[in-house]
């Protein structure tokens, strides 16, 4: 028999779980080398104990209904789990392979086997906002106490992200999207205070992506700005540009204070506009070449062809026994952005790496290591800021690629296929419902960033992803299908639970 005590009981973890994601910090072990996001994974772990207790002790009923969706994950993971066991690094694999495995099991299986209520949605999304409005908040604070600057938001992101403020910054951009949508078609965050406290809420965690000097950030605002502009109707729209430009007035009066107050050379050390102008330069090439002597050298080396006199051919003699200078290593000009090049290099390895193991890749996780072994056995190797730290591949297709080969790339590009298909069917609908185009900015800020990112087990920003797929095959297409027509959805102009 189903227990609603249970359930309920279950219910308060996964809520707990979803607010502790974004506040947790990244702890690791160098003896054990064993990394830990403290207090989320924890957290997750005896949720998922607590949801696989009570499926085996008959107090939760098993799901006896599989989708497409449900068949196209378990076919990535069981690619993974082959990945694993074919992997260079069993160990690192194994790791990888649990962690991304339990992220997908919060996301996606708990929402799927306790099948949520819209208000159950609700308080879900309601808790993983809250979690990381308090981030936003606690970030905000730091900033008016220390200035900001590129190096001070990474300073400040290193409790939290130890890989870069922008894996710290893109847990920030769902929020700003979903006070967005709020003041566009939440008729509850649209009357007095509360629309001021939605405002305020949007234009201190805009601040803070601000101040963060992220570029992949702001593109990806840019872009989510762009899909809610093209799709809403004028008579909605008016009212958040309204406080988009409230918004943008309170930050560059920010940005003048503290630059004023904060008059250090951090402040200074990479203005805003050199570093957004960089976005698209990878015109260094990263490998060195080896450049012969220069001409005085070869003149001087060079044995005479024709002698007048015997001191001159004793010279020339001498000079041609001479032993011949060493090649000199060209030392290429520094690139224009060290990230740029860094990646660029990255993804050249994914290619190479491939191309060793097509099938089911290196192994699951594998590539940092295998990347920094790579940079050490090729002495001409340039070395940039990050070359020597143990990332990612920084693009997650081809992560995919090195590490799970073929099958993984394949399996993983129709995942998200399928999900953003439904969607790219509506978009010649004008205007489009709050929550498909919601849907549609958000999966447009996941795929933009995956470009230039990998947040496969990045828990911040994964964990979201699967409530979001999970929501939106549980709940929207359910409904939307019920109806039969397009014109029996919900109205633009409102947000339903």
């Amino acid at each position: 028999m189903h227990s609603t005590r249970y359930r309920e009981f279950l219910l308060i973890l996964f809520y707990l779980t979803l607010a502790s994601v974004p506040l947790s910090i990244e702890w690791f072990s160098p003896r054990f080398h064993v990394g830990l996001t403290v207090i989320s994974e924890p957290l997750m772990v005896l949720t998922m104990g607590v949801l696989a207790l009570g499926l085996l002790l008959g107090q939760l009923p098993w799901p006896t209904k599989y989708t497409r969706l449900d068949l196209l994950i378990a076919a990535h993971f069981v690619v993974l789990l082959l990945a694993t066991a074919l992997s260079s690094d069993r160990l690192v694999s194994t790791k990888y392979s649990l962690s991304v495995t339990l992220y997908m099991l919060v996301g996606y299986g708990i929402p799927k086997v306790l099948q949520l209520s819209g208000r159950e949605w609700r308080r879900a999304g309601a808790a993983f906002g809250l979690g990381t409005a308090l981030l936003a908040a606690y970030v905000f604070a730091r900033h008016l106490q220390q200035g900001f600057s590129y190096s001070i938001s990474y300073t400040i992101a290193l409790p939290f992200s130890a890989n870069g403020h922008t894996n710290f910054t893109v847990q920030l951009e769902p929020l700003i999207l979903g006070l967005s949508l709020l003041l566009l078609g939440c008729p509850w965050a649209q009357a007095g205070p509360r629309r001021f406290l939605v405002a305020a809420g949007f234009t201190i965690t805009l601040m803070v992506v601000v101040f963060s000097y992220s570029r992949a950030s702001f593109c990806s605002l840019l872009l989510q700005a762009g899909v809610l502009l093209v799709y809403t109707r004028w008579a909605d729209l008016r009212r958040l540009l309204f406080v988009w430009g409230a918004a943008a007035v309170v930050i560059a009066g920010a940005w003048q204070v503290l630059a004023h107050i904060y008059d250090n050379a951090s402040l200074h050390n990479t203005t805003l506009f050199k570093e957004m102008s960089t976005v698209q330069d990878f015109t260094h090439d990263l490998y060195t070449e080896t450049k012969a002597p220069d001409t005085k050298s070869e003149v001087a080396a060079a044995p005479a062809t024709t002698a007048t006199t015997a001191p001159a051919a004793t010279s020339d003699a001498a000079a041609s026994a001479a032993p011949a200078p060493p090649p000199v290593a060209a030392t290429p000009p520094p690139p224009v952005n060290d990230s740029n090049a860094e990646r660029l290099s990255r993804w050249k390895y994914c290619v190479q790496l491939f191309r060793e193991m097509p099938v089911l890749g290196v192994g699951p996780g594998t590539f940092p290591d295998r990347y920094l072994d790579y940079v050490k056995r090729t002495p001409n190797h340039p070395i940039y800021l990050d070359t020597n730290q143990r990332m990612n591949a920084h693009n997650l297709y081809l992560n995919w690629l090195a590490e799970a080969g073929a099958l993984g790339f394949i399996t993983g590009v129709l995942l998200l296929i399928y999900s953003i298909g439904p969607l790219v069917r509506q978009m010649l609908r004008r205007p489009l419902p709050v929550l498909v185009l919601g849907l549609l900015a958000y999966y447009a800020f996941f795929l933009m960033h995956s470009l230039a990112q990998d947040f496969w087990q990045e828990p911040r920003v994964i964990v979201m992803f699967w409530l979001v797929m999970a929501w939106q095959h549980r709940h929207l297409w359910p409904r939307a299908e019920a109806a039969d027509a397009p014109a029996a959805a919900e109205p633009a102009h409102q947000v339903a639970g």
